[in-house]
């Protein structure tokens, strides 16, 4: 891994797929807090979801395709980790290499392929995802990744997540996901 400043995380792979390793240190009531989280970014699929997300050209570098806090994906973990002395610190430290081995390298080895992305999304659609839990974003991810793969059922799922993110958010991301479905060719812009 390397440090990116610019993305504040730990970073490796190539430029279709990389992995990050995020290091959330917020400041709040007088100490500093750790969360960390882990991601892998898939970039044919973040290509396709920027063709219609409606999101300025300086916010797609970076995008995740799957993410989540180390504590979801361990509940043994803690969500946050209070830092107010160099003690927090080296516990900080102890928490990421602890958890490199059992959660994080598990979490990288699960998702090698776009194919991994579309059963892990795909095999159940209505079953809610830790690795993609905004029902706007999950859907979209989902949609591409059987696009992607060519996976027989796309139909069916672009159906299902379409009713899905119509119920959700008073159908606030309708129209985000219905551009996403016009640009894959699945349904007809406007509809």
């Amino acid at each position: 891994f390397r440090f990116s400043s610019s993305q504040g995380c730990l970073v490796r792979g190539t430029p279709n797929r990389s992995e990050r390793v995020w290091l959330r240190l917020t400041y709040s009531h007088d100490r500093h807090v750790f969360s960390p989280e882990v991601s892998i970014r898939f970039k044919a699929i973040e290509d396709v979801f920027h063709r219609s997300s409606g999101f300025e050209p300086k916010y797609h570098r970076g995008t995740q395709t799957l993410g989540a806090c180390l504590s979801d994906l361990d509940s043994s973990l803690p969500p946050l980790l209070s830092i107010a002395s160099s003690d927090g610190t080296k516990e900080a430290a102890s928490l990421l290499l602890g958890a490199y081995p059992s959660v994080i390298t598990p979490f990288f080895t699960r998702f090698p392929d776009i194919a991994a992305v579309d059963a892990y999304l795909n095999d159940d659609p209505v079953e809610p995802r830790v690795a993609r839990s905004m029902l706007w974003l999950r859907a979209s991810t989902a949609v591409i990744a059987a696009y992607l793969n060519q996976n027989s059922a796309l139909p069916t799922l672009a159906s299902t997540y379409r009713g899905l993110v119509a119920r959700d958010a008073y159908g606030f991301y309708l129209p985000a996901f219905d551009r996403l479905l016009a640009d894959l060719a699945l349904v007809p812009a406007g509809a």
